[in-house]
Order: C-alpha cells, then sequence, then structure tokens
C-alpha cells in the first residue's frame, strides 16, 4: 500500500474531463488488474440484468477544478454515450485529493437519495484512510448495487372455484298448444283515397317552400353581386365605403410582429423542456472526503 500511495503523490495530473469508455477507469493505477477486471463483468452483468449504468472512475487529482464540477462533467459526457439506460450512477475518486463523489442521474435518484449515497460513501472512509482503495471501491459499489437492484418480482397465484354442473335439460312430454295468428282486416277505400289526397297536398306545399327558398337565394346573390360591383356595402346606418388600404396594412403588420413573437416564444419554451427532459445529470448524489 505504501509502494501505491507513493506512486500517486508522483503521478502526473490528468485532464479536466477523462472519457468513460468502459465500466471501470482507473487512471491513477489504485487497482489491482485482476479487481478491476472482476468489477468491469460486475458492472456489466448489472446493467445487463436491471438496465442501470455504474460506473467508476479513479484518477490522481481533479487539479484546480472542484470534485463536484470535474464529475458533473464526466457524468454528462458518459451519459451522451449511454444507449437506452435511463438511470445511471457514477463514482468519482480522486486519491490524492482524498475526496470521493457519486454522481446520482434524475432517473436513478428516487431509488438512490442523495442522503443514502453519503451514508454508502461515508462507510468506505475506514479503507480509504488506510489507503485500502481497492476494499474503498468495492464497498461503495456494493452499496449503489444493492440500492438500485431491481425488487424480485412475485408470482402471484389464483385458484378458481370448480364451475357448477349444469343440469341436463328434462323434456317435456305435453306439447304446447298452437295458437292461430290474428288476421287484420284491410282498410276501407274511403280510408286510402284520404290518405292519397293528403300525400298530393304535403307534396305540393313542400315543392312551393324549396321554390320560394330557391328564389329568395337568387334574389340575395344577384343584390350581393351589384354591391361588390358598386364597392359600397348598405347596412342599417345607410351606404358606407370599404376601408382604406392604409389601415388594412397596418392590423396586417400588427398581427403577423405579434404571431411570430408568440410563435418564438413557444418554440423557445419547447426546446428548454426537450433539454431537459431525459435521465441527465442535474446535481445530484453527494461527496465526501477522508
Amino acid at each position: 500500500m505504501a509502494v501505491v500511495a507513493l506512486a500517486l503523490a508522483f503521478a502526473p495530473p490528468v485532464s479536466a474531463q477523462p472519457r468513460i469508455a468502459a465500466p471501470v477507469t482507473d487512471l491513477a493505477d489504485a487497482l489491482p488488474a485482476e479487481q478491476e477486471q472482476q468489477l468491469t463483468a460486475k458492472l456489466t452483468a448489472f446493467r445487463t440484468s436491471s438496465g442501470v449504468a455504474v460506473a467508476v472512475l479513479v484518477v490522481p487529482t481533479t487539479g484546480a477544478t472542484a470534485l463536484e464540477a470535474y464529475s458533473m462533467r464526466a457524468a454528462t459526457a458518459w451519459r451522451e454515450e449511454l444507449p437506452g439506460a435511463t438511470s445511471a450512477v457514477l463514482y468519482v475518486l480522486a486519491v490524492r485529493d482524498r475526496r470521493h463523489r457519486l454522481e446520482v442521474n434524475d432517473g436513478a435518484r428516487p431509488r438512490f437519495p442523495d442522503a443514502r449515497a453519503l451514508e454508502v460513501l461515508d462507510a468506505a472512509r475506514p479503507s480509504l484512510r488506510s489507503a485500502d482503495y481497492a476494499g474503498a471501491v468495492r464497498l461503495v459499489m456494493d452499496g449503489v448495487l444493492t440500492a438500485l437492484a431491481p425488487p424480485a418480482g412475485e408470482v402471484e397465484t389464483i385458484t378458481e372455484a370448480p364451475a357448477a354442473p349444469t343440469p341436463a335439460p328434462t323434456a317435456d312430454p305435453t306439447p304446447a298448444p298452437t295458437v292461430a295468428a290474428p288476421t287484420v282486416p284491410p282498410p276501407p277505400e274511403g280510408e286510402k283515397v284520404c290518405f292519397g289526397l293528403f300525400c298530393i297536398l304535403s307534396f305540393l306545399l313542400g315543392g312551393g317552400l324549396v321554390i320560394g327558398l330557391v328564389v329568395s337565394a337568387i334574389f340575395k346573390a344577384g343584390k350581393a353581386v351589384a354591391q361588390g360591383l358598386s364597392g359600397t356595402s348598405y347596412g342599417h346606418g345607410g351606404v358606407s365605403h370599404f376601408s382604406s388600404g392604409h389601415d388594412h396594412d397596418t392590423s396586417s403588420s400588427w398581427s403577423s410582429s405579434d404571431s411570430s413573437s408568440w410563435s418564438s416564444s413557444d418554440s423557445s419554451s419547447s426546446s428548454s423542456d426537450s433539454s431537459s427532459s431525459g435521465g441527465g445529470f442535474s446535481g445530484g448524489g453527494a461527496s465526501s472526503d477522508w
């Protein structure tokens, strides 16, 4: 452990935003190769079974950048390369700074709140103080996976009651008597004549009403055409000329300006909503030192 601590003390600083291309990225050489492989396989299997992406980033130092800003930039860049993952957690360990942080995205925070993340970090403090960085990472990952593991599904068995037997139909030995259908006498000749006259009168009245409506519509259409040719309109107050073209242009300009400003405002609102949606990182998680 003393050799590892000495090597870390003289390790060169890393870039401000390293690229996370694997479940475990150890830029400080603080984890043994065997444990790094085991942890990579464990996190890969966990993502396959639960859909939650978890990654570890170990660096010597964040330099002049605060751990919170450093981990946020790293997590945001990593989140953009995660296909189909709505829940994600990034663990950043800065060895020489003696600080570490869990960056939890919005999709994972309901099951892994900030208070729980701080408890997981504090549980690894004794291992970090003894320079057991591999043991500390293992403890943190166990706490994260336990909190984000999906609950075990319970299969509910439903027992149906047996159906009651259907009784067999019994044959009736006595046949039902047949009843003759009643005969309806035809209407007398006088009623037929009255009904025919009523139909003829109704047809004549309806036809006259239709003809009157057509004549009235033709008269109104001719009057409207005459008004359009003369350039005047007739209202309750007499003859009045149409409004000038200047007034029409002013109204059109105001309407266009108002519509454009509303459309622009609505478009910017939609853009803001779309940028904030999806399981991104918004500062959730916790930081701790030792």
